[in-house]
């Protein structure tokens, strides 16, 4: 799970990067999506 973790936000830190504008937009839309298929994978 850890390196999915690290890959998952290393991508993200990627676009962010890229797109300075949208960081909040992205990030809490990623992070959104990291927590509900963690929590899809769990059920």
């Amino acid at each position: 799970m850890s390196e999915i973790a690290e890959t998952y936000i290393h991508n993200n830190t990627d676009i962010l990067n890229r797109k300075d504008g949208y960081l909040m937009i992205i990030f809490s839309f990623s992070f959104i999506d990291y927590i509900l298929l963690h929590n899809y994978n769990k059920v």
